[in-house]
């Protein structure tokens, strides 16, 4: 008798940045359909939290490990990441590593819009906020996993969702916009500094 094939992400880490809405909920989902362990990572741990009893509502729960912060090790945990801060970025891998061992995938998914303010000063900010979180975050979540991989001895995969909005000028959304159009740019640069050569 044949032994069924394994899915596709059948006992691979994935690490999902944002996990707690939309885009990021819906990766999550996904990646554990095919068979991932997933982190629900997102700055909002209560909605990461949902994400997680989600999936272990349909594959089931896991074990826990002491001392991780992690309540199960299962096919999905949760964790709270502020990807601007590179030391809350270093703790959820340090959790993801002694939850499950190490990591395969990263994907990010999280990522800001602040509405144009009504003066140069709230405008100014939103650049401020919007480069930090859907530019600069990215780039630290990356080099980090560089790190965990490396140190693995392992390939690693990265994903960075952005927009159309990248290249698709629009109104009212300038600063959204523009820095979607620098996270474009920064996969194409990631690319060149974080692959095998």
């Amino acid at each position: 008798k044949r032994m069924p094939a394994e899915k596709t992400l059948a006992r691979e880490i994935v690490v999902v940045i944002g996990a707690g809405s939309g885009i990021g909920r819906a990766v999550a989902h996904r990646v554990a359909k095919a068979g991932a362990h997933v982190v629900c990572a997102d700055l909002q741990e209560n909605e990461a939290v949902v994400t997680t009893e989600e999936l272990t509502g349909i594959y089931g729960q896991g074990i826990g490990v002491s001392g991780t912060g992690i309540s199960n090790c299962g096919p999905a945990i949760s964790a709270r990441v502020d990807i601007t801060d590179r030391e809350s970025v270093r703790g959820l891998f340090k959790k993801v590593i002694l939850a499950y061992g190490g990591i395969d995938k990263v994907v990010v998914t999280a990522g800001i819009f602040l509405a144009p303010g009504t003066d140069e000063e709230e405008n100014d900010n939103a650049f401020d906020i919007s480069f930090s979180v859907n530019v600069k975050g990215s780039y630290i979540i990356a080099t980090e996993a560089k790190k965990v991989w490396d140190l693995q001895g392992l390939k690693g995969s990265l994903v960075i969702a952005t927009s159309v909005n990248a290249t698709v000028p629009k109104k009212g959304s300038l600063a959204y916009d523009t820095s979607k159009a620098g996270a474009n740019h920064l996969v194409r640069e990631l690319a060149m500094e974080l692959s095998p050569l």
